[in-house]
């Protein structure tokens, strides 16, 4: 589809947006990614990197800005849409999103980076640009979920169809907790930023979370029992009715859209394990952690270390008496 045949409808708006409706471009709200990489997480199958000390910063960019390019064409060309903007307004917001996405996920891999506002040539003077500091870039993406927010859809829907106004704000509340946690633990190092203002990031991720937390909309999920509500939350088939869940994929398989791995007790992906370190952080069940809690059986085997410990514990982990 050319140009001056595109842009010009509502749908043909929606239809361009849809692109970014992958998988791929979730991976901080992707259980199967979320925190596969961290410290918590090692590879069973080989000896990570970062444990040997044998990890280095590869040679070029992991994250392109292909992507940005193509949400900054967007930007370019919606204004030819024929309809009145009420009727696409939702598709603006999601663009705005969707860039605020992208850059956030080139910020964690690279810090300092460049941001680009228009379609670039292959003459361009800003392909050799320079970077702009990590901060600078951490308000230009919360600006944009600000812009987000305001012209998505309050309507919380099914969660599998449309992002909405409260998605872009729970993004919001993420990047602002991120730069605001990396301004005030690296204070002072040279990964650290000059005239860092943590404080302003840190309420700012609190004044967005607030706004949906008081939405009403929704709520963390529970049927009253702790020891099997952590499983189900991440085993269940139909997150619609869910108060928790915000974002999720609808499976069909007539229409090709279904989840290769297997279902496991554990809401890790296959492969991967737990670290001791994070095995070690769970709290026992008088809110003390182990090292500080006389209800700690000890390390013997599983099951004593299992015991009146967090039951989220029970639901990660495989256990021979379950």
């Amino acid at each position: 589809v050319t140009n001056p045949v595109s842009f010009k409808t509502p749908n043909d708006l929606k239809i361009y947006v849809n692109q970014y409706y992958d998988r791929s471009n979730f991976p901080i709200m992707n259980k199967e990614q979320g925190d596969v990489g961290t410290d918590l997480y090692i590879l069973e199958s080989s000896i990570d990197q970062r444990f040997e000390g044998t990890r280095t910063v590869n040679s070029g960019p992991g994250l392109s800005y292909t992507g940005i390019r193509s949400v900054n064409y967007f930007f370019e060309n919606y204004r030819k849409c024929e309809g009145d903007f009420e009727t696409y307004k939702q598709y603006v917001g999601e663009a705005h999103f969707f860039k605020a996405l992208m850059y956030f996920n080139l910020l964690k891999s690279f810090g300092d980076i460049q941001w680009v506002d228009k379609v670039l040539a292959t003459s361009s003077p800003e392909l050799y640009g320079t970077r702009i500091k990590r901060n600078i870039v951490a308000d230009k993406i919360i600006s944009q979920l600000d812009s987000a927010a305001l012209y998505l859809s309050a309507d919380k829907s099914n969660g599998s169809s449309r992002i909405n106004k409260w998605m872009a704000l729970l993004l919001q509340s993420r990047v602002a907790l991120y730069e605001g946690t990396w301004e005030k633990y690296h204070a002072g190092t040279p990964f650290g930023v000059v005239s860092s203002s943590p404080e302003k990031y840190l309420s700012k991720a609190v004044e967005a979370a607030d706004k949906i937390m008081t939405s009403g909309l929704y709520d963390i999920y529970s049927t009253g029992k702790p020891e099997s509500d952590y499983n189900d939350l991440f085993g269940l088939r139909d997150y619609s009715a869910n108060t928790e869940v915000m974002f999720w994929t609808k499976m069909n398989k007539a229409l090709g859209i279904h989840s290769h791995s297997k279902l496991y007790r554990m809401e890790l992906p296959e492969g991967w394990g737990i670290t001791k370190e994070l095995a070690d952080s769970y709290l026992c069940t008088d809110g003390k952690p182990i090292s500080k809690s006389t209800l700690f059986k000890g390390h013997a085997n599983i099951i004593t270390e299992i015991d009146s410990r967090d039951p989220r514990f029970r639901q990660t982990v495989f256990a021979p008496d379950v």
